[in-house]
């Protein structure tokens, strides 16, 4: 649902649709105007929820492996990091509690030197 909002209400697709697909001045006086209103209503739901599948099928899943592809690179570089910020604080590991921490693996406790 987050995904058909921020479709529908963003700036750059909301003058589209209110405006030029649906424009609500037309009918705002029409004896129809109720049914206009809730046809527009469920055709802007329907895309939306369209265009959320699409962008979840295809998108995400693409993303996800692109993500999953750079992820160890990084996880690497921010353990180097952690290790580099705990040596310089004197601390020593901190007892398994991070996959990531050199120190949890070797069992050793947080501890000051």
């Amino acid at each position: 649902m987050l995904g058909i909002y921020l479709i529908h209400d963003n700036q750059l697709k909301r003058v589209l649709i209110w405006d030029y697909i649906f424009p609500n001045l037309d009918y705002l006086h029409s004896s129809w105007f109720v049914l206009f209103f809730i046809r527009k209503v469920l055709a802007v739901f329907i895309i939306c929820s369209a265009i959320e599948l699409l962008r979840k099928r295809y998108v995400e899943r693409l993303m996800a492996a692109a993500v999953d592809r750079r992820w160890p690179p990084v996880q690497r570089m921010a353990c180097a990091v952690q290790a580099k910020w705990m040596r310089s604080m004197g601390l020593v590991g901190e007892c398994g509690l991070s996959e990531c921490n050199p120190w949890a693996r070797r069992g050793l406790c947080l501890t000051r030197d």
